[in-house]
Parts: C-alpha cells; sequence; structure tokens
C-alpha cells in the first residue's frame, strides 16, 4: 500500500480575543502540539495544549456519511465530545496545513 506524502503541522498557533473567551468561558490561546500517538485519534492527528490541557483534533462522522471536523475541546477523546467540545472549526480543508520547516511526516 503506498500513502500520501501528507504533511502536517508539528505545532498549531491559537489566538482566540475576549469576546471567544468570554463565551466558552476559557482563553484558548497557545500553542497546540502535535501528539505523538498515531492509532488513538482519528488520522493520527491530536494536538495538545499543555498549559491549559487543552485538545486539538479531528471529530469523526459516526455514520461516514457527513464530513470530517477540526474541534478544539477539553478532553482527549472524540468520544467525549458532545460535552466537552469548546470550538467548532468546521470542516478539514487541504489549505489548513502548513508548509515549511514547520511541518512534519505524517506516518513519522
Amino acid at each position: 500500500i503506498k500513502f500520501a506524502n501528507e504533511r502536517v503541522p508539528a505545532a498549531i498557533e491559537v489566538e482566540s480575543g475576549a469576546a471567544a473567551n468570554k463565551s466558552v468561558g476559557v482563553d484558548l490561546s497557545g500553542t497546540y502540539k502535535r501528539l505523538s500517538c498515531r492509532g488513538s485519534a482519528v488520522f493520527g492527528l491530536e494536538y495538545r495544549n499543555e498549559e491549559k490541557d487543552l485538545y486539538i483534533y479531528v471529530l469523526p462522522d459516526p455514520v461516514r456519511i457527513d464530513t470530517d471536523r477540526l474541534v478544539l475541546a477539553s478532553s482527549p477523546s472524540y468520544r467525549d465530545a458532545p460535552h466537552k467540545v469548546l470550538v467548532d472549526f468546521g470542516v478539514m480543508a487541504p489549505e489548513w496545513g502548513l508548509v515549511g520547516k514547520e511541518q512534519v511526516d505524517y506516518f513519522a
């Protein structure tokens, strides 16, 4: 099996303003670093802000009819998503990745 040479960011910077922080009740700003887990997270993509114990990951559509969504949550598991998602970034798109030294190999 050959896989595409997928590239994903090693870290994601999130900046949130006062209005966003007030609506979710927590400051979401900070650096979210990619975790080394590959089998427990959808697409092997999960990021964590260690200071605030917040996570960014892909929330899959369980029926596989709709699209997967990128979310920020207070729990590392998408199984807790109905109660723990703080921000829904929306549908994943190819342009969300970075180009350059910030990237790491997807399957590394």
